[in-house]
């Protein structure tokens, strides 16, 4: 492909290849042609000839510097970067490459400010190497954790670029759907209006234009100065706030988020910009709670491990999942959960006070090359670790030696170990009788436990405390919110509802979408569940339906798709299997997920349409339920009535061969008419339910660098 001679040159200028370097049109053609042909070792001898030929020219070192990149050869494109930048200091192109240099060596500060430094510089049309960096400096910031930043510079991408190029679109609904990350952190924050007529309106446009050009910096500049004589106006501090978060300057966004939050604006206004300071701030800390290990050598090795088989409160753990990165050697040969009680002889009647709580684990490892046989406890430092080392040291008793002192492995949020627990129950137990002792633990911890932790945020006081203060009452307010995203279902908003009467908190007021002043497009996700949606039309319902799948914001999915379905003339607009599938897809309790089912079937049904995929979640969900005789009977249903339809029986043999009800046969149907043993899967592993920014990043993007094209 030939170089379009109306196209933007390399060298930065912001002018058309024609009017600027065209004598070098012909090299840069002939070094395109040898990149788009995957020939980036003779583009670099290339570039490098033409070079000498043609020294300090912008466009041939911008281009050497992109083939540099190609070839992963940094420090010669820190050279070339130097060399560019010595020649042409003004030169946009050539801060862009040296904030995504600054990307490759993780320096992600550096990064910004070069990257402001080209933005800077850009007088009218964008180079397309200056492109380049914002989404690089974007997708560093978003492996970094830093939400914020991220997200501000892949939209300023995205809405430069368009619909022709979607990379950033993908990351930011990427992001969107990490798991934990807060409905808070999903939605965007706009710039807010200053009065119409104030003194600084004029100053406050400017900064708006900045902002708007992603020249942040200036735009702080100019915001911060206008904070400096107008502090009273609480837009201004917002705005300052935003700007210094979109420059990667967590410090300085929540400082000014913590000041707006104090000032005399709207409560929901308020308590939402203290969530977000909190779950930002990079100066609160909160209190740890050290992971311990304790390593006991073994002096008779069949005498233990035949008292730690028959001790009844350890229970053997079968097929335990190791995660080889984590273990400095081979794995345990057998590995124990150790219980604070014992295991009851049935679960059928079990109430919440019987059910072992696991308080450590215990892994027996056999004669290494360098290390002599052993167990090895693990266990939150505390009452639960004492307990756990002074019963195996009783029960190994003469069998194992002397534990050796106790070294720090990890460390996890106090208020985790709090709400935290970990349960073991007997095989028996019915499944919606484990469901509804974890909700009723749940409640338990969040009204009882929670309020009595001591948080960073709250200057180390309790909630309970923090209230009493009028200093501090709308920060626990802020964090009741945070600990209110933690879940999205009718027990759980019961339970933070109950916490704030029992904080003596205001319960948040509904909201009426027709009142003057409510703007529904920008209506903050949080909120979702309050809006009065019956007063909404179905366009209006719907976009924000859009918009909370577009954030994975569970709970707005969940309270604007049930209103969709309520309505009979949603179904000639939207494709309503698309919301119960949703709606199922998020249902902590299968019973719920049943009834979505049932309903979902009958409007299928009434269509004149195949109900198969809906029979065959009913089968997965009883599965899951642990009904096994009606999962059996829903199995011979499905044999008889569908497996017909294509793909239907070999979903069916998927679901059954994944839970091990079925052996891999290389005939689905015919495997599936000698019918399955079916039961409930196996218990999940406990997850983190408190979100960091630095624990953001592994799920948003691949590990790999945006580099230049």
């Amino acid at each position: 492909m030939s170089v379009d001679p109306y196209a933007l040159c390399p060298c930065g200028s912001g002018k058309k290849l024609k009017f600027c370097c065209s004598d070098l049109a012909g090299e840069i053609e002939k070094i395109h042609r040898m990149i788009e042909g995957d020939q980036p070792r003779a583009a670099l001898q290339h570039v490098e000839q033409s070079l000498r030929k043609y020294p300090g020219r912008a466009s041939l070192l911008d281009l050497k510097a992109v083939v540099e990149f190609t070839l992963e050869k940094f420090e010669d494109v820190a050279k070339t970067v130097d060399d560019f930048l010595a020649k042409e200091i003004k030169n946009p192109s050539a801060h862009a490459h040296a904030a995504m240099l600054a990307c490759v060596k993780d320096d992600l500060g550096l990064a910004v400010g070069r990257l402001q430094d080209a933005l800077e510089l850009v007088a009218e049309n964008m180079p397309l190497r200056v492109l380049e960096a914002i989404g690089a400096v974007g997708h560093a910031l978003l492996l970094s954790g830093d939400v914020l930043a991220a997200r501000a510079h892949l939209w300023l991408y995205q809405g430069i670029v368009g619909k022709e190029d979607t990379r950033a679109m993908q990351l930011l609904l990427r992001l969107n759907q990490s798991a934990g990350l807060p409905v808070l952190l999903r939605d965007n924050l706009f710039l807010r209006d200053v009065p119409e007529g104030h003194v600084c309106e004029h100053d406050h446009y400017v900064a708006q234009v900045l902002a708007s050009q992603g020249k942040w910096r200036q735009a702080a500049g100019v915001l911060d100065a206008l904070v400096e004589r107008h502090p009273e106006l609480e837009a201004l501090v917002f705005n300052s706030a935003l700007v210094h978060g979109w420059l990667g300057d967590r410090r300085g966004f929540a400082q000014k988020m913590h000041q707006f939050a104090k000032m005399e604006v709207p409560v929901d206004d308020a308590v939402e910009a203290e969530a977000i300071a909190q779950l930002l701030d990079p100066d609160t800390d909160e209190a740890m709670v050290e992971t311990l290990l304790v390593t006991i050598p073994m002096q008779d090795e069949e005498a233990l491990i035949s008292r730690l088989d028959a001790a009844d409160r350890l229970h053997r753990q079968t097929g335990a999942y190791v995660d080889p990165q984590s273990v400095d050697g081979p794995p345990p040969r057998a590995e124990y959960l150790v219980l604070d009680r014992a295991m009851p002889a049935s679960g059928k009647e079990l109430t919440r006070s019987e059910v072992p709580c696991v308080i450590a684990q215990l892994g027996y490892f056999g004669r290494q090359t360098n290390r002599p046989q052993r167990l090895e406890l693990v266990a939150l430092a505390g009452a639960d670790f004492d307990a756990a080392l002074a019963g195996v040291r009783e029960l190994a008793g003469d069998a194992a030696g002397e534990p050796e002192p106790p070294e720090t492995i990890d460390h996890i949020p106090a208020i985790d170990a709090a709400l935290g627990w970990r349960w073991s129950f007997p095989t028996d137990t019915p499944a919606e009788l484990r469901r509804e002792l974890r909700r009723e633990e749940r409640r338990e911890r969040i009204l009882q436990k929670w309020p009595l932790a001591p948080r960073a945020a709250l200057a180390g006081k309790s909630p309970s405390e923090g209230v009493a203060d009028p200093e501090s009452r709308r920060a626990v307010m802020a964090s009741v919110l945070i600990l209110e995203q933690g879940a999205a279902n009718a027990d759980h908003a019961q339970t933070i509802a109950a916490l704030r009467d029992g904080l003596s908190l205001p319960q948040p007021e509904p909201i009426d979408p027709t009142a003057e002043g409510v703007d529904v497009e920008r209506l903050p996700l949080v909120r979702f569940a309050r809006v009065q949606l019956e007063k909404l039309d179905d366009e209006a319902l719907a976009g924000l339906h859009r918009r909370a799948i577009i954030a994975g914001a569970s709970t707005a999915i969940e309270v604007t798709g049930r209103e969709l379905l309520r309505r009979p003339s949603v179904a000639e607009k939207i494709k309503t299997d698309d919301i119960y599938a949703r709606l199922i897809q998020q249902q902590e309790d299968p019973a719920v997920a049943l009834d979505l089912v049932d309903e979902a079937r009958r409007r299928t049904e009434a269509s004149g349409a195949s109900v198969a995929k809906w029979e065959v979640l009913s089968f997965e969900l009883l599965i899951e339920a642990g009904r096994e005789q009606e999962a059996l009977e829903q199995l011979n249903h499905l044999r008889s009535n569908h497996f017909d339809e294509p793909g239907i029986a070999e979903r069916v043999y998927a679901i059954l061969s994944a839970i091990g009800a079925l052996p891999d046969v290389p005939d689905p149907a015919g495997a599936l008419q000698q019918g399955a043993h079916l039961g409930p899967p196996a218990e999940p592993a406990p997850a983190s339910a408190i979100w960091t920014p630095d624990g953001a990043a592994a799920t948003a993007g691949e590990k790999k660098l945006w580099m230049p094209s």
